[in-house]
């Protein structure tokens, strides 16, 4: 097993200093609960791994945080693209262009009373409003559209 403090410029002053022997058994996340450490965060990063080491004598920024370890990402970021969703684009025709209740709505496309509360909030967010009201004011071109889309691929 490598000496992390020699690794990072801790090393201990003499035996009573060194870190004691691991465990040699499997270190269970709900019963040892490990510490997790992430280049996406390294000041606290750094800190937690400082004050390991040390015992708890010392803070991370007390101690020189080698030049090699800085933040990064292993991957680009990249912003996702939004799918297509036949479902919510379903629920949405059907609240915009209906009076029927979510129980309704939800028994007529098979799906959980919840899942339709569910794709509501999200309609409601991503159009910026507050009620199915609103809904019907902003949405109704965009619910027809996809209702002809639809028609024109069927």
């Amino acid at each position: 097993m490598p000496d992390w403090g020699d690794y990072v410029g801790l090393a201990p002053a003499c035996d009573a200093d060194a870190a004691p022997e691991p465990m040699p058994c499997f270190a269970c996340v709900r019963c040892h609960r490990p510490e997790w450490f992430t280049r996406a965060d390294v000041v606290s990063a750094w800190g937690q791994l400082v004050l390991h080491l040390s015992g708890g004598l010392l803070y991370g920024r007390e101690v020189q945080r080698p030049a090699w370890l800085t933040t990064g990402r292993k991957v680009a970021y990249r912003a996702r693209r939004t799918r297509p969703s036949p479902r919510r684009d379903a629920v949405l025709r059907e609240i915009v262009g209906t009076t029927r209740t979510f129980k309704e709505i939800a028994r007529d496309l098979g799906i959980a009373y919840r899942a339709v509360g569910n794709y509501a909030s999200r309609l409601y967010r991503k159009y910026g409003v507050v009620g199915r009201e609103e809904l019907r004011k902003v949405a109704l071109p965009v619910a027809t559209k996809s209702q002809g889309e639809a028609r024109a691929a069927g």
